[in-house]
């Protein structure tokens, strides 16, 4: 049982969800342990257009502190919805329960204290009961349900942001879905994961729903599950090549945090360093300016462990929250401290450059040339190749040879040859 009282986010994405949602949200409260498992529950509503809204509406006036509602502007699926929540959530540990699911009375409780005893586990996995089935499954198929729902996994919340959450792309949005089997995979894949045999996963089958459509389109053939019908992005492989590439993306990132060694607060075998992540995530997310917590601890990493001797140099437009992570990185391992605002005239060991100033340009051409063989540039706010081939362009200007060694999140990391 944990030594503390852990919070579990729990994430429900909602569309049209009135008549079941609030048997989900008991199900959930019925989950704390005082002095133990606490909860917060983040209801995404997918723009409702029945009473979703005020159904969860009356819990939260009940439950002021522990349910919160986030409104989509346009239904974008549950993909979205649940990253939604993911960026709100504050739990150490986090869920993602379906509206119309539920959860069997001692879930948190085995799976937190399975967690706390075991820090290389990333993920506990449970076994599925399905309410209301109305058709024979095969021991084969229940498997496959097992694995690709989203609903029967706690896990660690760093571990989800590290995943990059649920994959938006379209083609996750056909008949097949499938954003939740590759969340799955690319989280079996890459981190050790404990599955129990438990059913703490109440999924209701729906007449016509998702199930019904797997059941439709498999056999048994002997001992393996076929396909007799699958729509077309199945049948072209383009999403099974989606998933893949997800799980791989996910490998890639993983490879060059270990290589480089600026992980993200776990490795591939579960979670090294959340003893280090989770107390300074709390403590600098209410500064304000970014990165996020998983680029931040990015920077803390390449600050303690970064080659090269000399400054840090920050240049951002507000750089409070990333001044802090590098702080408390050279503060670890007592390297020497940051300037920030002034224009260095010493070497530099590290550079970090928020694209979003104006200026950034300029400054990464006037100091460029002050980072010492081997010490680092950061670029955060790399959002598409536009900003991508907007540094390389910069670099070629610069007339000295870099090599990008690692990417987290929005930041890309260059070591100066």
């Amino acid at each position: 049982m944990p030594s503390r009282t852990e919070t579990v986010t729990v994430i429900v994405p909602a569309f049209n969800a009135a008549a079941t949602i609030s048997e989900t949200i008991q199900s959930i409260l019925a989950q704390r342990i005082p002095g133990e498992i606490a909860v917060e529950i983040i209801v995404v509503d997918d723009a409702s257009t029945d009473d979703t809204l005020s159904v969860v509406g009356s819990h939260v006036e009940r439950h002021p502190h522990t349910i919160r509602i986030i409104g989509q502007a346009a239904n974008a699926g549950p993909a979205a919805a649940r990253n939604a929540g993911l960026r709100a959530a504050t739990g150490t540990l986090v869920c993602f329960l379906d509206a119309d699911d539920q959860y069997a009375p001692g879930f948190f409780g085995k799976a937190a204290a399975l967690l706390a005893d075991q820090p290389r586990v990333a993920a506990i996995l449970t076994d599925v009961a399905l309410i209301d089935m109305h058709r024979e499954i095969h021991p084969i198929q229940l498997d496959d349900i097992r694995k690709s729902l989203p609903s029967n996994v706690m896990l660690r919340r760093p571990v989800a942001e590290i995943i990059g959450g649920f994959p938006e792309h379209a083609i996750f949005r056909g008949e097949s879905a499938g954003e939740d089997l590759a969340f799955k995979q690319a989280l079996i894949d890459n981190f050790t994961v404990l599955q129990i045999d438990d059913r703490f996963l109440r999924h209701r089958v729906r007449r016509g729903g998702h199930l019904d459509r797997f059941l439709d389109a498999t056999e048994i053939v002997g001992n393996q599950r076929i396909f007799v019908h699958m729509p077309p992005e199945q049948a072209d492989g383009s999403l099974l090549a989606a998933i893949d590439n997800f799980s791989r993306a996910v490998t890639e990132r993983l490879r060059h945090a270990d290589r480089t060694r600026i992980p993200a607060p776990f490795d591939v075998d579960g979670t090294a360093g959340v003893e280090v992540y989770e107390p300074l995530r709390i403590k600098f997310d209410p500064l304000p300016g970014s990165p996020r917590p998983v680029t931040g601890y990015a920077l803390y990493r390449v600050a303690a462990f970064g080659s090269g001797a000399g400054n840090i140099v920050v240049r951002a437009r507000s750089p409070e929250r990333a001044i802090a992570w590098l702080t408390a990185g050279t503060q670890s391992v007592s390297r020497r401290p940051i300037v920030s605002y002034p224009i260095a005239t010493e070497p530099v060991r590290l550079l970090f450059i928020d694209l979003g100033l104006e200026s950034w340009r300029a400054e990464f051409q006037q100091l460029a040339r002050l980072v010492v063989k081997s010490g680092c540039v950061a670029f955060d706010g790399v959002r598409g190749e536009a900003e991508v081939e907007a540094i390389h362009a910069e670099m070629l200007k610069a007339h000295l040879v870099w090599d990008e060694i690692g990417r987290v999140g929005e930041l890309r990391v260059y070591k100066k040859g």
